[in-house]
């Protein structure tokens, strides 16, 4: 058998936590609606060296690397500096 890592919710799900946590700490009257917006809002579908998002093949099909979509992305790539100030944070 061969293996592959995949990468998901569950290996991004600690990083943004903490992000989050640092994002409410800077500003503590922030209602968790407002910390997800400028995650959100400040994430990019581009990579640090400003090349798109790759994502990796299905199964049966990994180690293939193709252009990643929304599907895949999601809001994109965290960016911790750009969250502390995102200039807009929406609140619902």
């Amino acid at each position: 058998y061969s293996f592959a890592p995949l990468s998901g919710t569950s290996m991004a799900a600690p990083h943004v936590a903490g992000i989050a946590a640092l994002v409410k700490e800077l500003h503590p009257s922030w209602t968790p609606a407002m910390v997800a917006s400028a995650l959100v809002t400040t994430a990019s579908k581009y990579d640090n060296k400003g090349n798109p998002i790759m994502a990796e093949g299905s199964y049966g099909n990994t180690g293939n690397l193709y252009p990643a979509t929304p599907f895949d992305y999601g809001a994109g790539l965290i960016n911790a500096a750009a969250a502390m100030d995102p200039g807009l944070a929406f609140q619902s």
